[in-house]
């Protein structure tokens, strides 16, 4: 078994601002770490402040030799030593030289001992050492103890034999340092078939996940990254839906270092299922329906390719309610379709949240999300509540922000409508008042919570947190990756050159629709 680590506040940049402390406190590396360097007393120090910045990666990896140089922004001559070097590990001319051991991966949280203006004081700088997983004498990680890993919180989950896409499947999942009996599923579509999989984990009443920002949640999807070089194009979508508005109804994301059975598995999103929880925490019924558009038939139309559908809910499953009454849906999708323009304009609200709508189309029109404008959503009513109003949320953003969903490039400049895959979207931009509203509400979206600068800045803060673990996945999986048989896209990336697409067509994205929409 690995020693224990004690786990601090996460601290991912190389640049760090310290306030100088005049006490040393314990170490904050692993506690049953030999320390080779410690004074018996640490002198008073001055009141000013040593902004350590490091030299070289601080993020190694087992077996793998680290070398990392300090100093002092304040003060660059000064001498640094540290006073909880790791086993193994040496330092020299402010410089820290290892190579950690296979059972050595976490957080070091390292006490640097600062010599300013002849007065001594503790500063502190964090090196991780992530697991050697591709060693072929690799120790397996301790499941309660490796809860971190560059920075990422680690999920570990230990799937059994016999796992599949339709019956939950009694499993364990550690998370920061705790062990829940759970039930996982695979789930996924076109994802089905990616090595790397994703899951649903069903959690008991009486021990929810729980996570820093999340409420209690009984069902979580871990979602793979497999088909996204660029790691974060669906935690970025969810982001803007929740961004968009604070009306509808939102998600909470978060991503994570995975491990399969103590195996490293990779980043991965983990986010909310869309469950009876959910709904209660976005104050709706659980009692309610809840549908899920399953393909492109589910478009709120009667007809679907020039045919008429089999069904007016052709192209949903029913998740919640009686599974054999299909009657509000089959109303609302005969009203959307079917009535006049007076009817349509005059009773609108009182069929649908006209937010919810409305953004749904600012939404997929901005993220250029042609799998989510029909499909890809789920709708929400409670028919036992005369007035219940029909609710959307999204769902797989696989197909978006300038690739679909095998991977072949949309251009920012785009300039399909999705009234071809939505008929509520199609008589809204038809009709003059409603059109308008669309467009005032993309400019305001534009100006707001879609500026260039803000997203810009949002997927900025979000690889700074990620990008170590981005090249570790990378590493894992890139040689899959490039041989895998789904693909049809000409201009596949690596995660540096995906990164700078997905940056560029967001500027041009913004760019485009900031013309069309207008003043």
């Amino acid at each position: 078994m690995r020693p224990l680590i004690l786990l601090l506040p996460l601290a991912a940049c190389t640049h760090q601002s310290i306030v100088l402390d005049t006490g040393g406190g314990d170490s904050p590396g692993e506690d049953t770490q030999p320390v080779d360097t410690a004074p018996d007393s640490i002198p008073t120090v001055s009141s000013a402040n040593c902004t350590v910045r490091n030299a070289g990666s601080p993020y190694g990896t087992e077996g793998r030799s680290l070398s990392v140089t300090y100093g002092c922004d304040e003060a660059p001559g000064a001498v640094l030593t540290v006073l909880n070097l790791p086993t193994g590990a040496s330092f020299a001319a402010n410089t820290l030289t290892w190579t950690p051991t296979l059972d050595q991966a976490g957080r070091y949280d390292l006490d640097l001992r600062a010599e300013i203006d002849g007065e001594q004081a503790i500063a502190a700088a964090t090196v991780w050492v992530a697991d050697g997983w591709d060693d072929p004498d690799n120790i397996e990680v301790d499941p309660l103890v490796y809860t971190e890993e560059f920075g990422v919180p680690v999920m570990n989950l230990e799937v059994p034999p016999g796992t599949n896409y339709t019956t939950d499947t009694a499993a364990s999942l550690y998370w920061q340092g705790h062990q829940y009996a759970v039930g996982v599923q695979y789930r996924g579509a076109s994802s089905s078939y990616y090595p790397k999989h994703s899951f649903v984990v069903a959690f008991s009443t009486d021990d929810e996940f729980d996570a820093p920002g999340w409420h209690h949640r009984r069902n979580i999807n871990i979602t793979s990254t497999f088909d996204d070089n660029a790691y974060l194009r669906q935690k970025t979508c969810y982001d803007l839906w929740t961004a968009l508005s604070d009306t509808h109804p939102v998600f909470q994301t978060k991503m994570v270092a995975l491990y399969l059975n103590n195996q490293y598995e990779g980043l991965q999103l983990i986010t909310d299922h869309i469950d009876g929880e959910w709904e209660h925490d976005n104050g709706l019924n659980e009692a309610g329906n809840l549908y899920k558009a399953i393909d492109h038939s589910a478009n709120l139309d009667v007809r679907f390719n020039g045919a008429r559908k089999s069904s007016l809910h052709q192209g949903y499953e029913k998740k919640s309610g009686d599974p054999d009454d299909w009657t509000d849906l089959d109303d609302l999708v005969k009203f959307i379709a079917t009535s006049d323009s007076p009817t349509f304009s005059a009773d609108l609200d009182t069929w649908i949240s006209r937010d919810d709508f409305m953004y749904w189309w600012v939404f997929v029109r901005f993220v250029d999300g042609a799998d989510s404008a029909g499909k890809n959503s789920y709708l929400y009513h409670d028919p036992a509540d005369a007035t219940s109003i029909w609710r959307y949320a999204p769902w797989d953003f696989n197909d978006s922000m300038g690739q679909d969903w095998e991977t072949i490039r949309v251009s920012a400049d785009d300039s399909y409508d999705y009234s071809g895959n939505n008929k509520f979207f199609e008589r809204a931009l038809a009709d003059p008042t409603m059109s308008a509203d669309l467009t005032a509400r993309m400019r305001a979206a534009l100006d707001g919570p879609f500026a260039k600068d803000a997203i810009l800045a949002r997927l900025d803060d979000d690889y700074a947190e990620i990008d170590p673990e981005a090249r570790r996945d990378w590493q894992k999986w890139k040689q899959q990756y490039d041989e895998y048989w789904g693909w049809r896209g000409d201009d596949l990336q690596d995660y540096d050159g995906e990164v700078a697409y997905l940056r560029a067509w967001v500027s041009d994205r913004w760019d485009y629709l900031d013309q069309v929409t207008g003043p």
